[in-house]
């Protein structure tokens, strides 16, 4: 999670006590560590507090690197190629 907030701009404007994260599993080797980063909605960070966006979905390996995944390419990235809207390939 900490390697992640570190480059949290990279995936949303918001400030890091803004968003929430939420382990969702890891291989079986531990290498890879799989979260989900939502939006946090509070009275300090506002929304509706009933509610919490998806941000990203992120795997993050034994050696600190940062995977996203992108929807319409339906496949995961490193974060430095990481975009949005990017094309798939």
């Amino acid at each position: 999670k900490d390697v992640v907030i570190k480059h949290l701009d990279k995936l949303t404007s918001l400030k890091p006590e803004c968003v929430s994260f939420y382990f969702e599993g890891r291989n079986e080797t531990k290498t890879k560590f799989w979260f989900g980063i939502r939006e946090l909605h509070n009275e300090k960070c506002g929304g509706d507090p009933y509610t919490a966006p998806i941000i990203a979905r992120v795997y993050v390996t034994d050696t600190k690197e940062i995977f996203v995944y992108n929807f319409g390419c339906n496949d995961y990235y490193r974060i430095d190629d990481y975009s949005w809207d990017m094309d798939c390939y």
